[in-house]
């Protein structure tokens, strides 16, 4: 995944992280320890890459998906695993990622198949 890729060469600090010491924030590139892989949020990229695909195959339902996909970006910096700024930058590649592979042939395709 794109943001797998970007996590240890931006190599954030995690909020936790920040709490237990205010010195450990911002970025600390090339590191690949799970306490500096907070830039951009895994999870956020992946509830509205699903999302928003669902809002496209689905439509009447883009509400749930999106709320859903809300709902679980949103709890990553609740629980203090992540900053806003990290969720928003993971949100934005699930969106533009998907709408992308949204233009492509193969899904075409799956929109036009019957019962879809």
């Amino acid at each position: 995944m794109t943001v797998d890729l970007l996590k240890p060469i931006v190599a954030r600090w995690r909020p936790k992280a920040f709490l237990a010491d205010p010195s450990q924030y911002g970025f600390a590139f090339f590191k690949t320890a799970r306490i500096h892989n907070s830039f951009p949020s895994g999870h956020a990229t992946t509830a509205l890459a699903v999302a928003c695909a669902m809002a496209l195959l689905f439509p009447r339902l883009r509400v749930l998906w999106l709320v859903a996909a809300a709902v679980v970006a949103s709890s990553r910096v609740i629980i203090g695993e992540h900053y806003p700024g990290d969720v928003l930058a993971g949100a934005w590649f699930g969106v533009v990622i998907t709408l992308a592979l949204s233009r492509t042939a193969w899904f075409r395709e799956v929109l036009e198949a019957p019962g879809v």
